[in-house]
């Protein structure tokens, strides 16, 4: 998206977490965000075609494990609290809160 549409990669990457729900969202409904977003018919074929698919569940697969979702931040190797950073997309006064207590208790 950032190559295709530089101004309007912020709001097409922060719709889909705002409306993103449990089960996650389908290529129709991530195609309809895309389109709210004034994205080109570029990447409405990188959606439709799951172009690249696999990148993503290499990552999906990989970051699995160590965390429940995203955005997923680490801290000297811990994961934050998803209620900390879920704020921190807004207000980055929680995330910096929590990395200064971590700083001031590392060795």
């Amino acid at each position: 998206m950032y190559d295709e549409n530089p101004a309007n990669f912020v709001p097409f990457t922060e719709l889909p977490f705002e409306r993103q729900s449990a089960t996650g969202m389908s290529d129709s409904q991530l195609l309809d965000v895309a389109r709210e977003a004034w994205a080109t018919d570029a990447i409405s074929s990188c959606i439709s075609t799951h172009k690249f698919g696999a990148w993503v569940a290499r990552g999906e697969n990989a970051w699995k494990p160590l965390t429940n979702g995203t955005p997923a931040v680490f801290f000297n190797g811990t994961a934050l609290s998803s209620d900390i950073t879920n704020k921190g997309m807004r207000d980055p006064a929680p995330l910096e809160g929590a990395m200064a207590a971590a700083l001031a208790s590392a060795p």
